[in-house]
């Protein structure tokens, strides 16, 4: 059988295996690992340009700590929000009731 990385034959030790040692599997792994999609994205919050092999939307952790603490604040807003609304609502029920109208 003939090695996928390095093209030399070889007899295989099991019967899937597609390289002919450790050292052209591993690098066989590293190579493909490196063509990860490479792009040039923008920082989410600073706009900082950041050329990317992963997922990375940040350019720093500062950046998106930074964004998770205005994340966090938004949702603790919307919830006070909707905390607020529903005393409001429980406070004009219970004053109808007092009142004698339902």
């Amino acid at each position: 059988m003939e090695c996928k990385f390095c093209g030399l034959d070889f007899d295989p030790k099991i019967r899937f295996q597609k390289y002919c040692s450790e050292k052209c599997r591993v690098s066989a792994w590293k190579k493909k690992r490196n063509k990860i999609k490479v792009g040039v994205i923008y920082c989410e919050r600073c706009g900082t340009e950041i050329v990317r092999k992963n997922a990375t939307r940040f350019c720093s952790t500062k950046c998106y700590m930074i964004n998770a603490m205005k994340e966090r604040r938004k949702s603790y807003e919307s919830i006070k929000k909707k905390d607020l609304a529903g005393k409001k609502s429980r406070s004009l029920i219970s004053r109808m009731k007092t009142e004698g109208r339902k």
